[in-house]
């Protein structure tokens, strides 16, 4: 990202923005995700499956999926707003680790930062997934919220001293137009009708 459509963006707050923007993208799309398989669970939970022409192993399975979806507590589904929201930090964090490798010795390019993000983020998703098979989802959830507070941390801790961005002028008011005075025009009958609106 970085290296093609970010070529200019190298310094800790245009990391935070790309961070930012990548996770709540990512958000978005996995929220428009489950988004579409509610619309089609409430789509079928009124349907009379068997007019789908299944065979009776999958109408069956179906059944029972439509079922199973229907049973859960209503508070198990946030757990993917949660989840979103746990990971944002991570995708800040891992745009903040890889502008480390512009940032850090000018004109030397530190991979090592590039396998520092990507062997965090290949280290949570392991522990989450090992957790939740383990244990539960409510530990999982509570792991990614303990690595939530330690990337903010840890985004914090990466800030390196940058000189402040030019002050921009675009959002400022434009600066007020000359007056303009038009001269009087002297009435006379020729030019009356000219002279109406003054």
């Amino acid at each position: 990202m970085f290296w093609w459509w970010l070529k200019d963006t190298r310094t800790w707050r245009g990391a935070i923005l790309a961070g930012a923007g990548h996770g709540g993208a990512e958000a978005i799309i996995l929220g428009g995700i489950v988004m579409l398989a509610y619309i089609n669970m409430v789509a079928y939970r009124n349907l009379d499956l068997s007019s789908l022409n299944l065979t009776p192993d999958k109408l069956a399975t179906a059944q029972q999926q439509i079922k199973m979806y229907w049973s859960v507590p209503w508070y198990n589904t946030l757990f993917g707003a949660v989840e979103r929201i746990f990971t944002i930090p991570f995708h800040i964090l891992a745009s903040v680790i890889v502008v480390q490798v512009f940032t850090r010795r000018p004109g030397h390019q530190q991979l090592r930062w590039l396998g520092v993000a990507i062997l965090f983020h290949a280290l949570m998703d392991a522990s989450v997934i090992f957790v939740a098979n383990m244990w539960s989802g409510y530990a999982a959830e509570a792991i990614l919220g303990g690595l939530a507070i330690m990337e903010l941390i840890l985004i914090f801790a990466l800030r390196q001293s940058e000189p402040e961005p030019p002050a921009s002028t675009s959002f400022l008011l434009p600066e007020e137009p000359p007056g303009f005075t038009p001269s009087p025009i002297e009435e006379t009958s020729e030019n009356l009708e000219n002279t109406r609106y003054q």
